[in-house]
């Protein structure tokens, strides 16, 4: 596997769970 693939891949991981964390925040405001 290429790095560049490495790195894209935990791109997309970090920002799923920035995400998920995000919407789990919101959520707990109501």
């Amino acid at each position: 596997m290429k790095p560049l693939q490495l790195g894209l891949m935990l791109d997309k991981q970090t920002r799923l769970v920035n995400l998920m964390s995000y919407i789990r925040l919101e959520g707990n405001k109501d």
